[in-house]
């Protein structure tokens, strides 16, 4: 009870030193702060005004820092000196603002100088009515106040090249401390530095354990006078660049600390005091305490209640003004008060549960490394929370009672793990170990698509079940803003994919203790779902396991050296289920994918009309060794890829899908039977050259019969037409003696039918026929307008598609001059039958013909 007295006083005479001194900011005429020379024990550092020039330094050059520390059982005093060199205009800003910040209930401020430095001349600066003491409660957010003020200056009438050079000395102890010592300082910088000079000087009457991390050097040890000093005197630091999303137990950046704590049980004795179990308590805790007595039978159900009790009743809120940063408040006063921060609940939960009969011992964490501090040494700043131990029977519980009013009984409810802690005890202490839960934190999520049951709307269903502290985190939200905010906050997250959902029913939410889950039920109705695809006139629905997204680690794809940071622990499962009918089909999927940081699965299945992706993730620990990055990035990646469904259907204004893709494979057969007929007409062309050979000197020109030189033109869609020029040229060649190339001529007769029509014309009796002596140019031309149009259609997009079928206009042209060729043979009537029987060849491609025919209009007029 004296403790709590003690404590009480010094939080009152807190207050009103800090309302006195700091209430709205005022000028530092304070007895916390003075003007004085450095104490005899500081080592004042010379410094090279240029030793930075020409270097990059991302800032104001820092020419020298200096930290001293001098440390006895009841007090401290820390000296700093910045010597810095505004290298640009854009660095004055941050250099000119001089802040210091220190705790007046135990500290105060010496100033030593503060100097400006202007092409080497010396300019004092300092004056204390430039001073202001700002309140400035940086975690007032988190209900912390730790009483800190900050001396506050602004320098006036600063320049490039201007040198600003200031130091101070805060002095005093947190009583809390008295008797121990312990310190560590940074020995490197992510910016260069001209010098950097650290000492510690110490009271050499006692052991002290002295580690380095991260590389940092070993100190000069020196001893005389009864004191201790650890120096480090650094020129040049070159300023270390590090990974970025480092976990925070990393030591990327070397650091020296002390200790004179020999081990950590040690150390947790020397809290004891601060939170033993008082021997008198106000009558109001106690009626509280016999309340959850008579109400609960079991030690189970009585620590239970009483936890519920503290978490639900007391709000958090943390003065750490002096003292109260680490020692707590009498518990009848906390429960009086109805406030306090992880201390103050602490005790006032193992005294609840002491008057019970119950031990329960509080145990010091650190919810930033977590059970990594163990590499460290034993020290009183280590730790930055409190939760309580307590064991019945075999079984052990790690319980917060700075946590919301948790769901489920005490063995499912979601417990701190922190992996290791401090107990404070002087009974069978040290450190305690505490493996996690099997299912700490998580939720299982399984959505429900309706796409069949209206047109164009999908009805959604989502049931979600929490535990853990995802089970508590809904359960505050619904504390805080109903279960109408709840579902309005839902509701939004869908609307960004769903812009027209709107909820059917009101949200449901089942609370059950027994299990320790919350199941949170919500009905949709999606009108306008499908959204159409620009390009293919598609319809497309699309849906995400969110919650197993939410998880998934991004791909850190940039080599690294360090560790990578990421949140744990992390466990989802989320299935999607889409109700169809049986038009719709699926395949199966299966991927598995499992590495040392994370496992990820999804299975796809499709049974009764009904097609179920189920998502499970688990995430492993908190960071991911630069050995294990590559198969960390592989499978993030795959996973971030397999991640989500997209239903297609057809779309309003197009063909169903299997009459599209019907349509289509008719038109790709036919392009395939084409060029299957180009190759055989080539071969026929070279099988035919020489058909005639045993005839054709009988024969004038190229006589073929009309009908099958109609039936083969238009089976061969116009090429049989380059067999008949290309057998007129050869006879032109072979019978008048001409030299020329009957296989050109005939290639490119779009040029040369002038010439062949001509010819033909001109033969026969009595100088040929005179009708088609005035007709072949202009027939020459319509073949030759026709092959263009038909050549530019495949190209130009603006041309119909039915003008390829423009080579039946120049076969009807041509007509006149077969017929012609076979008057002028009517002597030898044997020679045109010969030419004018279908062979084997010709029946070919009159088959050809009649199957490629169809499709070609099909694909030409009937397929867009």
């Amino acid at each position: 009870m004296v403790q709590s007295i003690f404590v009480r006083a010094l939080l009152c005479v807190c207050f009103v030193v800090l309302a006195v001194s700091v209430s709205g900011g005022t000028k530092a005429q304070s007895p916390d702060v003075s003007v004085d020379a450095p104490a005899s024990w500081v080592r004042v550092q010379d410094y090279d005004p240029a030793s930075l020039d020409g270097k990059p330094t991302n800032g104001p050059a820092y020419l020298l820092i200096s930290r001293q520390r001098l440390h006895d059982d009841k007090t401290e005093d820390y000296y700093t000196r910045y010597v810095t060199k505004i290298t640009d205009i854009s660095d004055a800003e941050d250099a000119s603002q001089i802040t210091i910040s220190f705790d007046p209930t135990y500290e105060r401020l010496t100033l030593h100088h503060l100097r400006v430095v202007r092409g080497g001349v010396v300019q004092n600066r300092l004056d204390l009515d430039d001073f202001e003491l700002l309140r400035q409660e940086s975690e007032a957010d988190r209900l912390i106040f730790n009483g800190d003020v900050t001396a506050s200056a602004i320098l006036k009438d600063v320049r490039v090249g201007d040198i600003i050079d200031y130091a101070f000395t805060i002095h005093g102890k947190n009583p809390v401390f008295y008797g121990h010592i312990s310190d560590r300082v940074s020995l490197d910088y992510s910016v260069p530095v001209g010098k950097y000079f650290v000492l510690f000087d110490l009271p050499n009457d006692r052991e002290y354990q002295m580690a380095g991390y991260g590389g940092a050097a070993d100190p000069i040890v020196e001893e005389g006078d009864g004191r201790k000093r650890l120096t480090w005197d650094q020129a040049m630091l070159p300023g270390r660049r590090v990974d970025d999303d480092r976990p925070q137990w990393h030591h990327a950046y070397g650091f020296y600390e002390i200790s004179d704590q020999p081990d950590w049980e040690t150390l947790g004795r020397l809290y004891t005091p601060f939170y033993a179990v008082p021997d008198d308590i106000s009558a109001d805790l106690a009626a509280e305490i016999e309340r959850i007595a008579a109400a609960h039978e079991t030690p189970e159900a009585r620590v239970r209640e009483a936890l519920s009790f503290v978490q639900r009743n007391v709000r958090y809120l943390a003065i750490n003004v002096g003292p109260g940063g680490y020692a707590p408040r009498d518990p009848s006063l906390v429960f009086e008060q109805r406030f306090g921060d992880c201390k103050d609940k602490t005790v006032l939960l193992t005294t609840m549960l002491a008057r019970m009969g119950i031990t329960a011992t509080p145990l010091l964490v650190d919810t930033d490394i977590h059970e990594q501090f163990r590499r460290e040494l034993p020290s009183a700043y280590t730790f930055d929370h409190v939760i309580t131990q307590v064991m019945l029977d075999d079984k052990t519980y790690w319980l917060d009672p700075t946590k919301n009013d948790q769901t489920g009984g005490l063995s499912n409810l979601q417990q701190s793990d922190y992996g290791a802690g401090l107990l404070i005890t002087d009974q069978n202490g040290g450190l305690a170990e505490f493996p996690g839960q099997e299912q700490p934190s998580g939720v299982s999520v399984v959505d429900t698509f309706d796409v069949v049951k209206e047109p164009g709307t999908v009805f959604f269903t989502t049931e979600a079940v929490y535990w853990g502290n995802r089970a508590d985190g809904v359960l505050q939200t619904i504390a805080n803003k109903g279960i109408e905010g709840l579902q309005a906050n839902f509701l939004e997250y869908y609307q960004a994919n769903y812009p027209t959902i709107a909820a059917l029913e009101p949200m449901e939410a089942v609370r059950d203790d027994e299990a320790g889950t919350l199941k949170v039920t919500m009905q949709y109705r999606i009108p306008e779902a499908w959204s159409i695809d620009e390009d293919d006139g598609e319809q497309r629905f699309p849906a995400w396991p969110y919650e197993v997204s939410s998880l998934l680690p991004d791909a850190d794809l940039v080599p690294r050296s360090t560790p990578l940071d990421l949140a744990w622990p992390r466990k989802a499962d989320h299935e999607l289920r889409f109700i169809v009918d049986e038009d719709w089909s699926f395949s199966d999927e299966d991927i598995s994918l499992d590495n040392a940081v994370f496992s990820y699965s999804k299975v796809g299945r499709f049974k009764d009309s009904v097609y179920t992706e189920k998502y499970k993730y688990t995430g492993k620990k908190d960071f991911a060794d630069p050995a294990d990055l590559k198969q960390f990035n592989a499978d993030a990646e795959k996973a971030d890829d397999e991640d989500g469904v997209q239903l297609y259907q057809p779309g309003p204004d197009t063909a169903s899908a299997d009459e599209t893709d019907i349509a289509q494979l008719l038109e790709n057969v036919a392009y395939v039977m084409l060029a299957g007929l180009f190759v055989f007409i080539i071969f026929v062309f070279v099988k035919a050259v020489a058909v005639d050979a045993g005839w054709r000197a009988d024969a004038v020109y190229y006589p073929v019969s009309l009908i099958k030189f109609i039936v083969l033109s238009v089976s061969t869609f116009g090429a049989y037409s380059f067999f008949w020029s290309f057998k007129n040229w050869q006879w032109v060649r072979d019978g008048e003696g001409t030299d020329v190339w009957p296989f050109w001529r005939a290639l490119f007769s779009i040029f040369t039918n002038f010439s062949l029509f001509s010819r033909i014309a001109h033969e026969g009796p009595d100088g040929g026929s005179k009708p088609l002596q005035y007709l072949f140019a202009p027939a020459a031309f319509v073949i030759m307008i026709n092959e263009s149009v038909s050549n530019a259609a495949d190209r130009v997009d603006s041309i119909p598609d039915w003008v390829l079928f423009l080579f039946v206009l120049s076969m009807l042209v041509t007509i006149p001059f077969v017929r012609h060729t076979n008057s002028f043979n009517a002597e030898n009537p044997s020679v045109i039958a010969r030419n004018s029987e279908f062979t084997w060849h010709s029946w070919v491609a009159v088959g050809i013909g009649v199957i490629a025919w169809p499709m070609v209009v099909i694909g030409t007029f009937f397929i867009d």
